[in-house]
């Protein structure tokens, strides 16, 4: 039994109010300890990158910075999404020595806007902090990468332009486009199959068409990410896991409440038994067969083949090379 990949989410405590979110449904937050970090590690054989990520904002942990040390020793990968509000120019230097991939909140080029997603945020002061990141980044060597993070309601071209200069004038690497989605917390209402999103999906391909042409204008890596085709293209059940700060194991980051489905807590159990389990097993072999068990129906990543409207490939215009998006991908 080998797992290349974890998102371990590091703490459900947040200091935004971000429209999409849904942590208002959760029963209780709180921090995962280093101790507990080190032991999940000890627990998950074989791997190679881990995203420090969940439903609340990473860098609130004390431990975040040594957590993300810890993985540098180990020799695994170490990825994490910020808000960025917390990043200042002492820590910047920290997280460039340590970090190989960051995924920065950047939604709009527009201050209203931003301040209407990622609310309690500020737009001049986020950018201001992205700035001080990059320069850290520069000062040693550019080893780190570090894109922007975009949560899209809509395919407005101008607004996405202006998105697009602003991330290029950051120096950042790439721009990720992220369509909203459906985390299951909390027992939520379940949106409709046919319009999760309400986006259509002509208006995802006019803003995949758009992006590439953004992409080549301004050198920058982009992409779209969005519904594919066939839930046994999803990624998770060969070979990816998703840990609570409590230390439940959930199927992805898509389903992170373990309310709503867990196969176990590795700070409990040994995580080979939980891997292995019948419901576990079920669970993947389910996905592979392109059968999507109960939890994954609802789905606003991967729908199944030419059902429905939402079959279009995931995008990704890379003009300048940059790494995928996916957070599978180590």
């Amino acid at each position: 039994m080998s797992v290349p990949f974890a998102q371990i989410e590091p703490t459900t405590v947040c200091n935004l109010r971000c429209a999409m979110c849904e942590r208002d449904r959760l029963d209780t937050v709180g921090h995962m300890t280093l101790g507990q970090f080190a032991h999940i590690l000890d627990e998950l054989d074989g791997l190679r990158a881990v995203k420090l990520q969940g439903l609340g904002e990473p860098m609130l942990n004390p431990d975040f910075l040594d957590m993300m040390r810890a993985l540098r020793a180990r020799g695994i990968r170490a990825y994490s999404a910020l808000n960025v509000t917390k990043i200042n120019a002492q820590n910047a230097e920290a997280l460039a020595s340590v970090a190989d991939r960051l995924e920065l909140s950047l939604d709009s080029a527009d201050a209203e806007q931003f301040a209407a997603i990622r609310g309690g945020a500020r737009l001049d002061d986020v950018v201001e902090r992205v700035r001080v990141l990059v320069e850290a980044r520069n000062r040693r060597g550019h080893l780190l990468e570090l894109s922007a993070n975009a949560v899209v309601a809509s395919a407005d071209r101008a607004a996405l332009s202006a998105l697009f200069e602003l991330v290029s004038r950051l120096g950042l690497d790439r721009l990720n486009l992220n369509v909203v989605q459906f985390w299951d917390v909390g027992g939520r209402e379940q949106p409709s199959p046919s319009n999760p999103r309400g986006l259509t999906a002509s208006e995802i391909e006019m803003m995949q068409a758009e992006v590439n042409a953004l992409s080549r204008r301004w050198n920058l890596a982009a992409g779209v990410f969005g519904p594919t085709a066939g839930y046994a293209n999803c990624p998770w059940h060969r070979g990816g896991v998703y840990v609570t700060w409590q230390g439940f194991v959930t199927p992805c980051c898509q389903r992170p409440d373990p309310r709503a489905i867990n196969f176990g807590n590795v700070l409990e159990q040994p995580f080979e038994t939980i891997w292995n389990s019948d419901a576990y097993r079920r669970f993947r072999d389910e996905l592979a067969a392109g059968r999507p068990p109960a939890a994954c129906r609802t789905c606003t990543m991967y729908t199944a083949d030419g059902e429905g409207t939402w079959t279009s490939s995931t995008c990704r215009a890379t003009t300048s090379g940059a790494s995928s998006g996916s957070d599978l991908s180590t």
